[in-house]
Protein backbone atom coordinates (compact mmCIF):
# COMPACT_ATOMS: atom_id res chain seq x y z
CA UNK A 1 0.00 0.00 0.00
CA UNK A 2 1.57 3.27 -1.12
CA UNK A 3 0.91 6.32 1.03
CA UNK A 4 0.83 8.90 -1.73
CA UNK A 5 -0.97 11.48 0.39
CA UNK A 6 1.96 11.92 2.78
CA UNK A 7 3.70 15.26 2.66
CA UNK A 8 7.50 15.38 2.44
CA UNK A 9 8.18 17.91 5.20
CA UNK A 10 11.75 18.38 3.92
CA UNK A 11 10.25 20.07 0.85
CA UNK A 12 7.94 22.22 2.97
CA UNK A 13 10.49 23.19 5.62
CA UNK A 14 14.07 23.59 4.35
CA UNK A 15 16.85 22.36 6.63
CA UNK A 16 15.24 19.13 7.84
CA UNK A 17 16.84 15.74 7.37
CA UNK A 18 15.02 13.40 4.98
CA UNK A 19 13.45 10.22 6.23
CA UNK A 20 12.86 11.27 9.83
CA UNK A 21 9.64 11.87 11.73
CA UNK A 22 11.46 13.39 14.73
CA UNK A 23 12.95 16.80 14.01
CA UNK A 24 15.24 18.54 16.52
CA UNK A 25 15.35 22.15 15.44
CA UNK A 26 16.11 25.77 16.20
CA UNK A 27 13.47 27.95 14.64
CA UNK A 28 10.93 30.57 15.52
CA UNK A 29 7.78 28.54 16.13
CA UNK A 30 5.24 30.79 14.39
CA UNK A 31 6.63 30.45 10.82
CA UNK A 32 6.98 26.69 11.31
CA UNK A 33 3.44 26.29 12.66
CA UNK A 34 2.00 28.51 9.92
CA UNK A 35 3.83 26.65 7.15
CA UNK A 36 2.77 23.25 8.44
CA UNK A 37 -0.84 24.44 8.75
CA UNK A 38 -0.80 25.84 5.22
CA UNK A 39 0.29 22.43 3.93
CA UNK A 40 -2.59 20.58 5.56
CA UNK A 41 -1.16 19.54 8.90
CA UNK A 42 -3.21 19.73 12.06
CA UNK A 43 -0.69 21.30 14.43
CA UNK A 44 -0.57 20.76 18.21
CA UNK A 45 1.80 23.01 20.17
CA UNK A 46 3.18 21.88 23.53
CA UNK A 47 4.50 24.78 25.61
CA UNK A 48 7.65 23.28 27.12
CA UNK A 49 8.34 26.36 29.24
CA UNK A 50 5.17 25.51 31.20
CA UNK A 51 6.37 21.99 32.07
CA UNK A 52 8.54 21.44 35.14
CA UNK A 53 7.36 18.01 36.33
CA UNK A 54 4.87 15.26 35.54
CA UNK A 55 1.94 17.20 37.02
CA UNK A 56 2.53 20.24 34.80
CA UNK A 57 3.19 17.94 31.81
CA UNK A 58 -0.19 16.26 32.22
CA UNK A 59 -1.94 19.65 32.58
CA UNK A 60 -0.25 20.86 29.39
CA UNK A 61 -1.07 17.80 27.25
CA UNK A 62 -4.64 17.70 28.54
CA UNK A 63 -5.10 21.20 27.15
CA UNK A 64 -3.12 20.71 23.92
CA UNK A 65 -4.69 17.40 22.90
CA UNK A 66 -8.11 18.26 24.33
CA UNK A 67 -8.18 15.15 26.50
CA UNK A 68 -11.53 14.38 28.16
CA UNK A 69 -12.45 15.44 31.69
CA UNK A 70 -11.85 11.92 32.98
CA UNK A 71 -8.13 12.14 32.06
CA UNK A 72 -6.46 11.00 35.27
CA UNK A 73 -3.20 12.95 34.86
CA UNK A 74 -0.93 9.91 35.23
CA UNK A 75 1.07 7.76 32.81
CA UNK A 76 -1.61 5.08 32.42
CA UNK A 77 -4.24 7.71 31.59
CA UNK A 78 -1.77 9.39 29.19
CA UNK A 79 -1.28 6.09 27.32
CA UNK A 80 -5.02 5.48 27.13
CA UNK A 81 -5.89 8.99 25.98
CA UNK A 82 -2.99 9.03 23.51
CA UNK A 83 -4.45 5.85 21.95
CA UNK A 84 -7.87 7.53 21.74
CA UNK A 85 -6.25 10.66 20.29
CA UNK A 86 -4.54 8.54 17.63
CA UNK A 87 -7.91 7.21 16.49
CA UNK A 88 -9.24 10.74 16.00
CA UNK A 89 -6.33 11.99 13.90
CA UNK A 90 -6.61 13.77 10.61
CA UNK A 91 -4.34 12.48 7.83
CA UNK A 92 -1.32 14.63 8.77
CA UNK A 93 -0.49 15.97 12.20
CA UNK A 94 2.50 17.82 13.56
CA UNK A 95 3.32 18.07 17.24
CA UNK A 96 5.52 21.10 17.91
CA UNK A 97 7.15 20.99 21.34
CA UNK A 98 8.38 24.52 21.96
CA UNK A 99 11.16 24.96 24.54
CA UNK A 100 11.70 21.19 24.62
CA UNK A 101 15.15 21.87 26.04
CA UNK A 102 13.59 23.60 29.06
CA UNK A 103 11.33 20.60 29.69
CA UNK A 104 14.34 18.29 29.47
CA UNK A 105 16.31 20.42 31.96
CA UNK A 106 13.35 20.62 34.34
CA UNK A 107 12.51 16.91 34.32
CA UNK A 108 14.46 14.66 31.95
CA UNK A 109 12.52 11.56 32.98
CA UNK A 110 9.15 13.11 32.07
CA UNK A 111 10.54 14.45 28.79
CA UNK A 112 12.09 11.12 27.74
CA UNK A 113 8.99 9.12 28.66
CA UNK A 114 6.74 11.50 26.72
CA UNK A 115 8.96 11.39 23.61
CA UNK A 116 9.06 7.57 23.73
CA UNK A 117 5.27 7.44 24.02
CA UNK A 118 4.83 9.92 21.16
CA UNK A 119 7.26 7.84 19.09
CA UNK A 120 5.23 4.70 19.72
CA UNK A 121 2.01 6.55 18.87
CA UNK A 122 3.54 7.85 15.62
CA UNK A 123 4.72 4.38 14.62
CA UNK A 124 1.33 2.88 15.34
CA UNK A 125 -0.58 5.66 13.58
CA UNK A 126 1.64 5.41 10.50
CA UNK A 127 1.58 1.62 10.24
CA UNK A 128 0.50 0.33 6.87
CA UNK A 129 -1.43 -2.32 8.81
CA UNK A 130 -3.97 0.42 9.58
CA UNK A 131 -6.74 0.81 7.03
CA UNK A 132 -5.87 4.52 6.87
CA UNK A 133 -2.33 5.22 8.07
CA UNK A 134 -1.63 8.72 9.38
CA UNK A 135 1.47 10.88 9.12
CA UNK A 136 2.74 12.13 12.49
CA UNK A 137 5.71 14.52 12.67
CA UNK A 138 7.25 15.63 15.96
CA UNK A 139 9.27 18.84 16.18
CA UNK A 140 11.37 19.33 19.32
CA UNK A 141 12.37 22.98 19.42
CA UNK A 142 15.04 24.47 21.63
CA UNK A 143 18.28 26.37 21.88
CA UNK A 144 20.76 23.94 23.42
CA UNK A 145 23.77 22.49 21.60
CA UNK A 146 21.89 19.46 20.24
CA UNK A 147 19.34 21.62 18.39
CA UNK A 148 21.43 22.08 15.25
CA UNK A 149 18.97 22.32 12.35
CA UNK A 150 18.63 26.09 12.18
CA UNK A 151 15.40 26.59 10.24
CA UNK A 152 15.60 30.21 9.26
CA UNK A 153 13.27 29.84 6.32
CA UNK A 154 11.45 32.76 4.78
CA UNK A 155 7.74 32.61 4.04
CA UNK A 156 6.64 34.13 0.77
Amino acid sequence: MLMTNWIDVTEVVPGLNKGQWLHIVKSPSNPLVNTLSEHGFSVFVIEGAEISDSKSFFRQVRKVFDFPDYFGENWDAWDECLDDFKLSLTRQIAIVWKDADQTFISDAKVFIQAVIDLYNMALSAGSIKNSQPHQVELFLMGNLEGFKNALDFKRE
